[in-house]
């Protein structure tokens, strides 16, 4: 690894970690907010930001998730509501992070896979309070790291937490339990998704079996 492909919080120095609402016809800012300043925690790759998190909405709140400082909680008008600090943990090569927060049925589920101390956590979408804080210490290989976002499926059965991380594909349920493990994957970059489900025209005639697929 060049030296020139890696930042270090020295070089980056004092940052403001800013959370931005547009007007989507005219392109103008409604309002923006600083949910942090100071140094990043740790360092990125130069084709990553400290910033390269999506935000999560449910029509109610708008959740931005900024890596190893926080997840910062906003009413639609800009109000801050909540923070949830977050432990900061290294990362493999110092490449940052990436994975974005979900917001499904009153929690906010955020996947942390680190060198040290990965988990998958789910957190009161009104209060910021931690509901649930699942170890996910299984795995190995190298990098334990991982910048995938957890995909919440639902279907027939249940509702599902489905992770991507530490060579495997895990899926939890609302509390926090696992319910089934893929092994196999490679580098945890890739998030679950799955497929339209299917018409009386496109349904199999004989039992089939179930295809889990990356895209």
């Amino acid at each position: 690894m060049r030296a020139r492909d890696l930042e270090s919080p020295t070089e980056a120095g004092e940052l403001r970690f800013m959370v931005y609402s547009f007007d989507v016809k005219t392109g103008k800012i409604r309002w923006q907010r600083e949910a942090h300043k100071g140094p990043p925690v740790g360092g990125r790759h130069r084709k990553n930001t400290y910033a390269s998190e999506t935000p999560a909405t449910d029509g109610e709140r708008i959740y931005a998730l900024f890596g190893n400082i926080g997840l910062f909680c906003y009413g639609i008008d800009g109000t801050p509501l909540w923070a949830y600090t977050i432990d900061p943990q290294p990362r493999y090569l110092d490449f940052g992070t990436a994975a974005s927060p979900v917001v499904h049925d009153g929690r906010v589920y955020v996947q942390d896979d680190n060198e040290e101390k990965s988990y998958l956590a789910a957190l009161d979408a009104k209060t910021g309070a931690l509901v649930w804080k699942t170890p996910r210490t299984d795995g190995g290989g190298r990098p334990l790291s991982g910048w995938s976002t957890p995909y919440v499926w639902t279907n027939a059965q249940r509702t599902e937490i489905v992770t991507i991380g530490r060579g495997m594909a895990i899926s939890y349920d609302v509390n926090g339990k696992e319910l089934w493990r893929l092994k196999g994957m490679t580098q945890a970059n890739p998030t679950p998704t799955e497929e339209p489900a299917p018409t009386e025209s496109t349904k199999p005639t004989t039992n089939a079996a179930v295809e889990f697929e990356l895209h």
